[in-house]
């Protein structure tokens, strides 16, 4: 939904497959998210473009995400060595994963790629924890995603240390995404069950 047109898609999917293969290969060698180089390594894999611009440097232009200002480019490399160090505090591998969403697309630390890099990073969390990775299904879904993250950061703007309704909204939006995918899971895992039964049932 990011590519302009089929070609840019093609590679966006390129580069995600590259990226999820990467993670996966992460996760079996007990690598969990978690360290700043991380995020370099991910960004150099799913927008490799942007990374050729400023390699392994954050953004050096001011951002804005609609009524969003991001933060200046002189605080960036601060603010996101904190969000890893307040990461570590929350047990909760869901809270941990969403928090860390939110906070690093609020930061907004890369020229580009940001959405992409940020739901990899959180999809990576997830799986190393079991749960399922999850994704921006539609248009509808993403509008609803965008909006919600905008208005949660206005609300954040006026009253930094006060998490909004749209901010607890995200969270709740974040979940059923991921206890919709879970089901589906199981529901794979079922029918997988079900007819390995079947097969033994035939066989004897």
């Amino acid at each position: 939904m990011e590519a302009q047109n089929e070609e840019e898609a093609k590679e966006y999917l390129q580069n995600l497959k590259i990226s999820l293969d990467f993670v996966v290969d992460e996760i079996k060698s007990d690598n969990n998210f978690g360290r700043e180089v991380q995020l370099f390594q991910l960004l150099r894999l799913v927008s490799p473009e942007t990374n050729a611009i400023h390699p392994n440097r954050y953004r050096q232009t001011l951002v804005q995400i609609g009524a969003h200002i991001c933060p200046e480019p002189a605080i960036v490399p601060q603010l996101v060595s904190e969000l890893f160090y307040k990461i570590q505090s929350i047990s909760n591998p869901v809270k941990r994963a969403i928090y860390f969403h939110h906070e690093l697309i609020r930061i907004h630390p890369f020229a580009d790629g940001n959405g992409r890099v940020t739901r990899i990073a959180k999809n990576w969390m997830f799986m190393y924890d079991l749960y399922p990775p999850i994704f921006i299904m539609d248009a509808a879904q993403k509008k609803e995603y965008i909006t919600t993250l905008a208005n949660s950061f206005r609300g954040l703007m006026k009253n930094p240390n006060e998490w909004n309704d749209y901010t607890s909204l995200f969270f709740e939006q974040e979940i059923d995404r991921l206890l919709i995918n879970a089901s589906f899971l199981y529901e794979s895992i079922k029918q997988i069950g079900n007819s390995r039964e079947n097969s033994k049932i035939n066989q004897q």
